[in-house]
Order: C-alpha cells, then structure tokens, then sequence
C-alpha cells in the first residue's frame, strides 16, 4: 500500500462505524506524522463527530484497546489432543478464554486446526490478553491466526463477534506499530 492509498483509508475510516481499525498502521503507511494525522482527521467532512473524536484520541494514544473479559490460570497446552480435550470439558466461557489464552501464548498455529469451530468472540478476546513482548514474539502466527479469521469466519459473524474481532485487530495494532 502506498502513501496515497493509506490516506484514502484514514479518509474512509471517519466514516465507519467503529473506531477499532488498524488505524496506526495505517497512519505509519500514510507517512504523516501522529499530529498531521490527527489534523487530517479532524478536516474529514464525515458526520460521525463522534468517531472523528475516537479516532484523534487513538492516534494520540490516549486510549487504548483493553483486554476483554477476564481469564484465570490454565494448563500449559501444547497438543492437539490436550487443547480438544481441556477445551470440550471446560464449562464457561472464561475457561474457554482461559485456554485459548494460554494456547496463543505457546502456540498460535495450534489453534489454526481448530479454526472452524472455535468462539468467535473468545477467540477475539484471547489475543487481547496477549502482552506486548509475547505478541511481538508472536506477531507473525497471531496475524496468520487473525487473517484466517476474517477470511473465512468474519462475515458469518454476528455484530458482538465482529466487534470483539474488530477490537482485537485494533489491540494488535496498538501493540505492534
């Protein structure tokens, strides 16, 4: 993506709907610095004030994306076959967080296989708990994870799942840019 194109996409992100974009990657691609893009923000014409407003305040840093939900202490994970099995007897929705959790911070390509049937929204959550050393040690899985995501699991989501994912791709890009 080039300059130009990068600032087409700030231009577009005033008219969304949610704030949770990748909006300091793109900021970085568009080659403005933090208080040009802030300034390119604010001149947008879009009647989402409010997002505008989100926007700036993200670009400064002055909020960031939190973990979401909460998680408790998990066994370490590293097979199949204990990831199926923790996972299918784990009972709430923070075990289940939990689990992934750990998973991501072991092995995020173990987590590719079971794709297809995983939480959309806990899965979402999991990498909110990620902190910045182990995302940015395992930034290259946690992003094939994150892309096998919208492609083939986004659409069919549903508009709490696509928020949590759409927080998710927003953390990470806190963390990584």
């Amino acid at each position: 993506m080039d300059e130009s194109e990068a600032r087409s996409y700030l231009r577009e992100a005033t008219y969304q709907n949610t704030p949770y974009l990748p909006i300091h990657y793109l900021v970085s691609l568009s080659g403005l610095s933090q208080s040009e893009a802030q300034d390119f923000i604010k001149t947008r014409q879009s009647p989402l004030t409010g997002q505008k407003k989100i926007l700036i305040t993200r670009i400064a840093r002055d909020q960031a994306v939190k973990p979401m939900g909460t998680v408790q202490s998990a066994p370490n994970i590293s097979t199949s076959a204990e990831f199926e099995r923790s996972f299918g007897q784990a009972k709430t929705v923070k075990e289940r967080r939990s689990l992934l959790v750990a998973t991501m911070r072991r092995s995020p390509r173990l987590l590719q296989e079971f794709l297809p049937s995983l939480p959309l929204g806990p899965l979402s959550e999991a990498v909110t708990h990620l902190d910045t050393a182990g995302l940015r040690k395992l930034k290259e899985d946690v992003l094939e994870l994150l892309l096998s995501v919208f492609a083939n699991r986004f659409q069919d989501g549903s508009g709490p799942e696509r928020s949590a994912f759409r927080k998710a791709v927003a953390f990470c890009d806190e963390k990584l840019n």
